[in-house]
């Protein structure tokens, strides 16, 4: 989890002698949106990524960039400028104006191309939650949070998504209603013995949604590309006079004396400044698709996630880095939201992985016997997304078999999951995200088919074809049917409602890896988004809401209340956009 590179919180300071090799200014340039395709490129690990120039600031931060005025082709003057048009910045510039001040929203993508607004959203207090008389536990709620972050929380900061994501999000319902669209929520009731999962945590109904269109599967109605919330946010601030750029790339922040002032970006037309009287908020995303700030601060991720492909294009830690330049401070605790989606060719070795070949898996996130590369059992199935990436940290090779077999859509229905892998509606009959059980049937198929997924009649042709100890791999398999059918796991302390035998052939098998949702650390805030220095003292004119953020989700992502971290950052983003125009 931690950084173990020998850096302080002040070498990643900016300074006059923050000097870098690896990454410079050309990071801030802007490019079109691509898949990272592989980082195990850099090395898979810190080697080399972590080395510090000679004031000890890192390499990958790079030297903040130099701007030539005299070729600026325009200056502009506004009282609050939003950097990034994602789930933060659209929410950011709206509160902004709606406070009366004069806003400019920036976006390096063209309009219609930024991460757009993510579905689905997590809030508590709702008024849609009144009215299906949701009985959702917040106290419950935040002491589950406080130790699925590991304690890496400040409390004060997430106490404004406690006490703001109701109000925010209807004022997101107000907006998507009047836009002509519904919005609603994924309503499920745990069951009686749901309180042991995962690891003691119960399920949340925070999870909240848009239906954009009727009638359509709901991979069709949301996903990371869905910037119709986003064009909605953008044409009701446009309304209030906010001045909302595209292919436009912040360069750096302008600084005079202790205060941030505005900043440089680059456009088609060449480089300009821009002014902001009031605050500049930073809504520019996390770093999981910068090769060398994942080396660097997150080699464990990369070992098990070496093809990051699920992240927003535009994560490449910009706004961090700015920050960091303009006197921010980076929270050490490095994690990611990461899930195993990703599947292995069969006969393909780890070290010769094509990214592009990789299958997408549909059962790797649900709690089914899980096998390391030597045949044997090594966690409770039942674990949050990211805990995989730790538990693999132990084992010799950084991937996991999933196994599971023909009665899996049973199965998976008696799980009772409440998240992205559910595949049955919900109990308010809201539609599950990956479809129906019959879809994901045909989508194993047509893996079989390609030699994604492994299908075989025998434990033995099974662990042949995975190239697994079969007296192990079978031995172990005898182990686990042994207690489901006792009802109780004494090995590794699964919940009994999650105990599924493995034992009706045809047999099914994937070997998974980890893929990257989001980082999960970022510049270190206050309550009120302002970016905080070395001595945890605001920086004046400096905010930050989203993944560029942190002081929220901390070490581990809270699965069982989705949408929780777009939930943080629609919250996160109004509040800041509210209280620069009010500063």
């Amino acid at each position: 989890m931690s950084n173990k590179t020998e850096l302080t919180r002040r070498s990643f300071l900016t300074g006059a002698g923050v000097i870098a090799a690896s990454v410079g200014a050309a990071s801030l340039a802007g490019c079109a949106p691509q898949a990272q395709e592989s980082l195990s490129e850099t090395g898979g690990n810190a080697d080399g990524a972590t080395a510090a120039a000679a004031d000890g600031a890192p390499t990958w931060l790079g030297a903040e960039p130099e701007v030539d005025e005299s070729a600026l082709v325009e200056t502009v003057d506004c009282d609050v400028l939003v950097v990034g048009a994602g789930t933060a910045g659209c929410f950011a510039v709206c509160s902004a104006a709606e406070e009366g001040a004069k806003t400019v929203l920036i976006e390096k993508y063209a309009e219609g191309a930024s991460s757009g607004i993510r579905d689905d959203i997590g809030a508590v207090g709702t008024k849609i939650q009144a009215e299906v008389n949701s009985t959702l536990d917040v106290e419950l709620l935040a002491r589950c949070f406080q130790h699925t972050s590991g304690f890496r929380q400040n409390q004060r900061v997430a106490n404004v998504w406690f006490n703001e994501s109701g109000e925010t999000y209807d004022w997101y319902a107000d907006r998507v209603t009047e836009a002509g669209f519904k919005a609603s929520i994924r309503q499920a009731k745990p069951s009686d013995d749901d309180q042991y999962t995962p690891y003691g945590i119960p399920s949340f109904d925070t999870c909240h949604y848009v239906q954009w269109k009727e009638g359509v599967t709901p991979l069709e109605n949301v996903g990371p590309s869905n910037n119709r919330g986003c064009e909605t946010l953008i044409n009701y601030a446009r309304g209030l006079g906010a001045d909302c750029r595209f292919e436009t790339t912040m360069t750096k922040l302008i600084k005079e004396g202790d205060r941030v002032v505005g900043a440089y970006a680059e456009t088609t037309d060449g480089p300009i400044r821009i002014n902001a009287a009031k605050g500049v908020i930073l809504c520019t995303g996390g770093y999981s698709m910068n090769p060398d700030m994942m080396s660097a601060l997150q080699p464990e991720i990369v070992r098990v996630a070496p093809a990051i492909k699920e992240s927003m294009p535009g994560a490449t830690g910009d706004g961090i880095k700015a920050g960091l330049w303009a006197g921010g401070v980076l929270d050490l605790a490095h994690a990611c939201s990461c899930a195993p989606e990703q599947i292995i060719p069969e006969g393909v070795a780890y070290e010769d992985i094509d990214p592009m070949a990789l299958g997408f898996s549909m059962c790797g996130m649900l709690p089914f016997l899980r096998v390391n590369t030597e045949g044997k059992r090594f966690c409770n199935e039942d674990d949050l997304f990211d805990s995989t990436s730790h538990e693999l940290a132990y084992q010799k090779d950084p991937y996991f078999i999933t196994l599971y077999d023909s009665n899996w859509a049973d199965y998976a229905q008696k799980f009772n999951v409440y998240h992205a892998y559910r595949f049955t509606p919900y109990d308010n009959g809201a539609l599950q995200l990956f479809g129906d059980t019959e879809f994901v049937q045909a989508s194993i198929d047509e893996m079989v088919e390609s030699g994604t997924v492994i299908k075989a009649d025998t434990l033995d042709e099974l662990a042949e074809r995975l190239d697994i100890p079969a007296d192990t791999f079978k031995a172990e398999v005898a182990r686990y049917n042994e207690l489901v059918a006792a009802g109780k796991d004494t090995d590794f302390y699964k919940p009994a409602f999650r105990l599924t035998p493995f034992d009706t052939p045809p047999f099914y098998a994937e070997r998974n890896l980890q893929d990257v949702y989001h980082t999960m650390d970022g510049l270190i805030i206050d309550e009120d988004m302002r970016v905080l220095d070395e001595v945890n003292e605001p920086i004046e004119g400096l905010y930050a809401a989203g993944d560029v953020s942190s002081c929220f989700l901390g070490a581990t992502y809270l699965g069982v209340a989705a949408g929780i971290a777009s939930g943080r950052s629609i919250t996160f983003g109004r509040h800041a956009g509210r209280v620069a125009a009010q500063s």
